[in-house]
């Protein structure tokens, strides 16, 4: 599999726009960066998926959580509404 298919995607429409993948078209350096960005916005984003997930798994235990007399303690509660209001905070 390839980590970095954005940048793969903009090669090939260099290469069909000017026949050819060259210094002069597309300078090494750039396509080197490009690539660099690429693989650090894939590991990013992995780390939110992961982020995410934990979260939501805290969420479904507070809302379980039977440690107040009528449901989920002031705690529980707090860091329920503060794990929504970051998920909506999200670029």
């Amino acid at each position: 599999m390839n980590d970095t298919p954005r940048t793969n995607a903009v090669l090939t429409a260099i290469l069909e726009t000017h026949g050819h993948v060259g210094f002069l078209n597309c300078p090494p350096a750039w396509v080197a960066f490009a690539r660099e960005l690429e693989r650090e916005l894939n590991a990013a984003n992995a780390r939110i998926k992961r982020l995410e997930e934990a979260g939501d798994a805290i969420v479904d235990h507070n809302i379980g959580c039977g440690c107040g007399q009528d449901g989920p303690c002031r705690a529980c509660r707090m860091a329920c509404e503060a794990w929504y209001k970051a998920k909506e905070d999200k670029l």
